[in-house]
Parts: C-alpha cells; structure tokens; sequence
C-alpha cells in the first residue's frame, strides 16, 4: 500500500471516531492534567493550535457509542474480531458519526461535533505547513515528505500505534485500548492508526 494511500486510510479513521467541543463564549479551562469530562467519561483538553475548541484525549470509544446506540435505538455492525469496551469504536462512517455528536449535543447541551481536516492537521502539528484550503485528497497527494504523526522516522518506531497490517510495531492483532501509546505533546493518543 503506498504510504499516502495509508496515511489517508489513517486519517479517515481517526475522523470518523474523534470529536471536538466547540464553544463560543469562554472555553472552560481543559488541560492534559485537569481535562474536561462530559457524562459518558470522555475526556477533552485544549490543543494549542486550534483555540476555542475542546478534543476528545483519543477516539471515541466502543462504550461511548453503545450509549448511543442504545438510547437511540441505533444498530451498529459488530466487527469480526473481538473489541473490548475501552476499544475505539469500528463500523461507523460519517453519518454515524454525525449522529453520534448530534445525540451527544442534544443529552449534553453543546456543541459536540468532528474536527474540520485543517483543524486535525493543527492538533497533529502540521497546520502551518499546508493549505487550510485544500480539501483532504490534494493535501493527501501533495503530503508533506518524511512528515508522520510519529515524527520523522520511517520505518515507524515500535510503539507509535497501531498501524497497517505489514507494519507491525505493536502487539496488537486488530484495534487495541485507547491510550495504549505515547500522546502528543498537546496530550492527544492515537494519532496514528488504529484502522485496519
């Protein structure tokens, strides 16, 4: 697989299970060390490069979204391999996961919804380096050489996530917990990976 092809697979993944608060009076003071935590027990923080929103610490989770599920009668697909609770949540595309933030809005009272692409670019620390303008398949095309969420060094270094099939860095056959592998500085897990 090429690696452009990967990294968009990646970024994909990690969209359709993140979300962000957005707020439009005073953010309410979030950080790694005291995050900000709604009703299921997810947890957001302040990301330097994209004020005035709240981020999810690592995806949404399969017990967040069996929430949902429930309360809403929804149906989601189970995967063909086993998923424990703290497991990000597979099977879902963007409407799902546009309904999963418009429920959590609703049972929350604010505004719960996806990251923009240039938004995601910030929090993983390229936003400078590309043109917020340009929609996700130009920036994947372009990408930015020997850039990685992990840093700079290919092959990625054991530990970095949970990546494709023929990269194995980690001990994990398929999905494993969130927050299993080193944060970013700003505190955000699982940058990079966790699709299969």
């Amino acid at each position: 697989m090429k690696l452009s092809k990967l990294l968009t697979t990646l970024l994909l993944g990690f969209l359709l299970v993140s979300v962000t608060v957005s707020y439009k009076k005073a953010v309410p003071t979030a950080t790694k060390a005291d995050p900000f935590i709604n009703t299921l027990g997810m947890e957001f923080m302040l990301v330097k490069a994209t004020p005035g929103v709240l981020w999810s610490r690592w995806e949404t989770r399969v017990r967040d979204y069996a929430a949902f599920c429930i309360e809403t009668q929804s149906v989601q697909g189970k995967p063909y391999f086993e998923q424990g609770d703290d497991h990000p949540v597979v099977n879902v595309d963007f409407h799902d996961a546009q309904a999963f933030c418009a429920w959590l809005s609703k049972k929350e009272g604010r505004a719960y919804r996806l990251p923009t692409d240039h938004e995601w670019s910030c929090a993983v620390g390229i936003g400078a380096q590309e043109d917020a303008a340009a929609t996700p398949t130009a920036k994947s095309e372009g990408g930015i050489k020997g850039v990685y969420p992990w840093g700079t060094a290919w092959p990625p270094p054991k530990g970095s996530g949970k990546l494709h099939p023929d990269i194995s860095n980690d001990s994990y056959a398929y999905t494993s917990p969130v927050g299993k592998f080193s944060p970013s500085t700003d505190g955000l897990y699982d940058l990079s990976g966790m699709v299969r």
